[in-house]
């Protein structure tokens, strides 16, 4: 298996080649024809120069000043012809870098003379950039030969200066890249081993041993998601067994009740039968309520749990929470009074619901003196809902566990009621809290508060007093 700092230092290279390669054929093509333009247009000066020089003139040792310009034209490595009016040698200039004589190369051109302007000669195995200018006599007004500026163009290939100092550039760039890569790769690979580690720690369940992984980019970003999942996994594992120590214990009580009635059955202990086998038969009732809550939370909490989701409006889910609980209420002489400022539809899982708000009421009805009063009101997109009694109120130390699992405050039974009210709550995208009633009345009791996100809000039905 390659390393990553292997891949990156090939992916270093190839990039640094490609780029080069499209950059060498741009650069050449480019070039050679920036530089034929270049060396036809300084030809085409320098020519036309020539010719007014010598416009009107017969003797050339005349026309000192014409002298400068061939010494240009001989430092640039350049050549020059003049030619008479039917083509033949009449001056050559600089012919030392031509393979062929002045009289060859005047042969070439002599068909192209009649053609004024830029041409492109090939002479054996070289290019040659010309220009042909005419040599016009002002006082008799006609033509008296032609000036022929030769340059020389330069091929590139393989071999020429450009390409092979480009070569050497690349070489160069090359090796730099890789000491680039090896020296970036470094660090990154040393956190990425460190990653791992950390990775197999989480997988073996070593939570508690920490791993500094210094990075500001997206592996260090990368670090920090692991150590939220360990912190999460860790957090798992602990309210399992939590949940598996509580869920033994309370399991522990009704099968040893029901252990003793049996051994007393046995041993002729009990001879009320009846009464014994109620007490029995409430023991069993007990464990079953309670293995179905534990079940039914549990279904909760998975992400494989299904839920019947539709439209209902959320006074119909507190007057189905009221009917059912409505019996003890009657019982308790506990009123239960209802204030909904707006009726709204909800998309959720309406049997669910109903089970939180029962749960809560409930509990309500264990502790309220005379009342339990339901406020909903729609605030921006949530539904605010608020059961309020009016007992004693919570125990600041219940408050802080009142919903977790099996946590029984003061008359409490399983601790499985309010456990489930909060995981039915959270899968609807909602919150829930509890706190105890103060205001200018000196009023006690308990307030449980649910917020709900409403996902369909219909027009408001009505307006309830």
């Amino acid at each position: 298996m390659k390393s990553i700092k292997f891949k990156l230092i090939v992916t270093h290279v190839i990039v640094i080649a490609l780029v080069s390669a499209i950059s060498l054929t741009f650069i050449t093509s480019f070039a050679e024809s920036y530089i034929i333009s270049d060396t036809q247009r300084k030809l085409s000066d320098d020519a036309i120069e020539i010719s007014k020089a010598l416009d009107g003139s017969y003797n050339l040792d005349q026309y000192i000043s014409v002298q400068r310009i061939f010494q240009k034209i001989a430092n640039n490595n350049n050549s020059m012809l003049i030619l008479t009016t039917d083509g033949n040698d009449m001056y050559s200039l600089n012919f030392d870098f031509i393979e062929i004589t002045p009289k060859e190369f005047a042969a070439i051109i002599k068909d192209k003379i009649n053609t004024l302007g830029t041409h492109i000669i090939r002479v054996g195995e070289d290019n040659y950039s010309i220009y042909i200018t005419d040599i016009h006599d002002r006082i008799m007004d006609n033509t008296i030969g032609y000036v022929v500026l030769i340059a020389p163009v330069v091929a590139y290939n393989m071999y020429s200066p450009l390409v092979r100092l480009y070569m050497f550039s690349l070489s160069g760039a090359s090796i730099l890249a890789i000491l680039i890569a090896l020296v970036l790769s470094n660090p990154m690979i040393e956190n990425i081993k460190k990653l791992k580690m950390r990775a197999n720690l989480v997988a073996n369940r070593r939570f508690d041993e920490e791993i500094l992984i210094n990075s500001k980019d997206e592996i260090g970003e990368l670090a920090l998601s692991i150590d939220a999942m360990a912190d999460s996994i860790q957090e798992y594992d602990y309210n399992q067994k939590v949940f598996l120590q509580n869920a033994s214990h309370e399991l522990r009580t009704p099968l040893m009740s029901l252990r003793g009635f049996a051994e007393g059955l046995k041993d002729g202990v009990f001879n009320d039968i009846p009464t014994t086998s109620d007490l029995i038969l409430g023991e069993v009732t007990r464990l079953e309520k309670l293995v179905e809550d534990v079940m039914y939370l549990t279904k909760i909490e998975s992400s494989y749990s299904t839920s019947v989701m539709s439209e209902i409006s959320i006074e119909d889910l507190i007057d189905e929470s009221i009917s059912r609980i409505a019996g003890i209420a009657i019982a308790n002489g506990i009123c239960v009074v209802k204030n909904i400022q707006n009726n709204v539809i909800l998309h959720g899982d309406g049997e669910k619901l109903v089970t939180a708000f029962v749960n809560i009421l409930s509990n309500g009805l264990r502790y309220a003196a005379d009342m339990i009063i339901i406020n909903v009101e729609v605030k921006n997109e949530y539904v605010n809902i608020e059961i309020i009694d009016d007992g004693s109120g919570i125990n600041e130390e219940d408050l802080l566990h009142l919903f977790d699992r099996f946590y029984k405050g003061q008359g409490g039974k399983h601790g499985l009621g309010l456990s489930i009210t909060k995981a039915i709550i959270v899968a609807h995208k909602g919150t829930i809290s509890a706190f105890n009633r103060k205001n200018d009345e000196n009023k006690t009791g308990a307030v449980f508060k649910i917020v709900l996100p409403i996902y369909s809000v219909n027009v408001f039905v009505e307006k309830i007093d």
